[in-house]
């Protein structure tokens, strides 16, 4: 099986373009996984209820991350102040995204 590549990496500043996330500021990817989902800080936040026990005396709720679709994401380009698409330059290992709106390298 081939390992799967997407437009968006650990580390990147994304925005989230549609869904009940969609938003205009920039937000840290966490993690990609390889079915299409990516953490991003901050962004589709869950919250779990916890019982009373040993270790939470008084119980609480934890917030977590759930993923998000990797489709949903565009990469977040300082330079033009927007979410961009990107398109790949350079050849061999040396290929690096470039925005299509600002030509600059994004994301590196």
């Amino acid at each position: 099986m081939s390992k799967n590549r997407f437009h968006v990496k650990k580390g990147d500043k994304v925005i989230v373009i549609s869904g009940a996330q969609k938003t205009n500021t920039p937000h840290e990817v966490i993690s990609v996984f390889e079915n299409g989902k990516a953490l991003v800080k901050d962004i589709n936040v869950k919250l779990k209820n916890l019982k009373r026990t040993k270790d939470t005396p008084k119980g609480g709720q934890l917030r977590t991350e759930a993923p998000i679709d990797v489709s949903n994401l565009k990469l977040w380009d300082a330079e033009a102040k927007k979410g961009v698409r990107t398109r790949k330059e350079g050849t061999g290992r040396a290929k690096k995204r470039v925005s299509v709106v600002s030509t600059k390298v994004v994301g590196e």
